[in-house]
């Protein structure tokens, strides 16, 4: 009988000490705060892009002996926008902000060098407050 109820008191035991373990695990995760932003021009994430801008690189004076890389923007909204661009020669980046109305073109010289030269780094197109 003892032999019993000391079986009955240590079983009880180990049940009581399972059921006592419990493990609170709230927020493991790193602390530091995630940017879910791939790109940025002048502060602004590119998760506000709206589209419907074109870009082109042309000659913006065919005619001339030295070329004029230019950067042609083509609004295709029906509302005017705000465009940040940012395109690289060489390793070294260029930004620029362009305002462009309803179905608008506008052309913006880059400096110096061949079109084929500039590739686009991005591009935020945001609507016009009014």
């Amino acid at each position: 009988m003892k032999k019993i109820i000391l079986l009955c008191a240590i079983l009880g035991i180990t049940f009581f000490g399972y059921s006592q373990d419990v493990k609170v695990n709230i927020n493991n995760e790193d602390a530091t705060v995630k940017d879910e932003c791939p790109y940025r021009i002048n502060g602004i994430c590119s998760t506000d892009d709206i589209g419907g801008v074109d870009v082109i690189f042309i000659n913006g004076c065919p005619d001339c002996y030295v070329s004029h890389p230019t950067i042609s923007l083509k609004n295709y909204n029906s509302f005017p926008v705000t465009v940040l661009w940012s395109v690289v020669r060489d390793g070294k980046v260029k930004t620029g902000v362009t305002i462009l109305g309803v179905d608008a073109n506008k052309e913006i010289p880059l400096g110096g060098g061949f079109p084929e030269e500039y590739s686009l780094n991005g591009l935020i197109v945001r609507k016009l407050a009014q």
